[in-house]
């Protein structure tokens, strides 16, 4: 660990806040049967989050974040064009990550994150390979977001822009949040 808030341990139980909205999102879609949804990004970076708090793993911390904020605009894009609307979500979108940048910024990352960020992004596009169906694409694991289908050539394609990008972001963040 890079540093510690003056708070001390403290933090760690503010690591119950996404544990807290990882459950709420349970709680919304198992009863319906759509237990699928719980495994997008979101979602699991809300439970690893509350774990890399409770731990204090500022790397972690700012890994789940990094896909909590990448993530922020599609969601928004979504509930705009798609509805669906959910009160839960704002929770996992907006309190979530405002959380993990805090912590970031107090306990400081390490040089590695952006291509840890990667690693964390493969590992959930193969869990929601494993774990879900090709027709929900979850993760956006199996085919092309719809609204952008037609500006790659292939899936593989898609995919790669979305790792190249999504190192960008880390890179930048991380730098921002020194």
């Amino acid at each position: 660990m890079r540093g510690t808030h003056p708070v001390g341990n403290l933090w760690r139980l503010t690591g119950l806040l996404p544990i807290l909205f990882f459950t709420l999102k349970v709680w919304q879609y198992a009863p319906a049967g759509q237990a699928a949804q719980l495994v997008w990004f979101c979602n699991i970076s809300n439970l690893v989050l509350g774990l890399a708090i409770f731990a204090l793993r500022s790397d972690a911390i700012f890994i789940t974040t990094a896909l909590l904020l990448i993530g922020l605009p599609i969601w928004l894009f979504d509930v705009a064009v798609q509805g669906g609307f959910h009160a839960f979500s704002i929770l996992t979108h907006v309190v979530s990550p405002a959380l993990g940048l805090y912590l970031c910024r107090n306990l400081g990352v390490g040089r590695h994150v952006p291509i840890l960020t990667i690693g964390y992004y493969i590992a959930l596009q193969l869990a929601a390979r494993f774990l879900t169906s090709p027709a929900d694409n979850i993760n956006v694991a199996f085919d092309v977001y719809v609204p952008v289908k037609g500006l790659f050539p292939n899936f593989w394609v898609y995919s790669l822009a979305n790792m190249a990008g999504l190192f960008v972001f880390a890179v930048v963040l991380r730098r921002a949040l020194k």
